[in-house]
């Protein structure tokens, strides 16, 4: 793609926003300027949220499963949804979420095929979306689980004082 061609795609595409063929398209424009780099809508708002010190979500501090096709619940956020309902404990592994509907029915995503940016998205919403839950817990699924997603304050240091003796 030439340099007029991105400019054109890019104001264009910032208007409607951007599907996964289009995204990958962006990014090609930014590969030879060293000085540029494209984020992803989601990688853009996941750094606002960063920057901002807090977001809409669980609480979960997580990482990518063994399986690559999980979400490893690293820790629990102090403050959070995820805390405040004391369902979920560090160790357990998410392989699919769903927002619960007004109706009682909810379809649950599977992870696999997601990036780790992807299944945290599905984590994340508007304060008070119910979101159910498939969880594993040392090796045997649990019953589904609701949490209510809400404002959670990132932390980034965290202190203890310790007294001597």
């Amino acid at each position: 793609m030439g340099k007029l061609t991105c400019k054109l795609e890019l104001s264009a595409l910032a208007k409607k926003g951007t599907t996964l063929k289009e995204d990958a398209e962006l990014k090609s424009c930014f590969e030879k300027d060293k000085y540029a780099h494209y984020l992803s809508p989601v990688k853009h708002k996941s750094l606002q949220e960063e920057v901002a010190g807090h977001f809409d979500g669980l609480g979960l501090e997580i990482a990518l499963g063994q399986d690559k096709a999980s979400v490893l619940v690293k820790g629990i956020i102090p403050g959070g949804p995820a805390e405040k309902e004391g369902l979920l404990k560090p160790g357990d592994i998410i392989r699919a979420a769903g927002e619960l509907r007004s109706d009682g029915k909810t379809e649950t995503q599977s992870f696999k095929g997601l990036t780790l940016e992807e299944m945290a998205a599905l984590l994340k919403g508007p304060q008070g979306t119910k979101v159910v839950l498939e969880v594993w817990r040392d090796g045997r699924k649990l019953a589904p689980m609701v949490v209510a997603i809400g404002r959670v304050n990132t932390v980034y240091v965290r202190s203890k004082l310790v007294v001597p003796g």
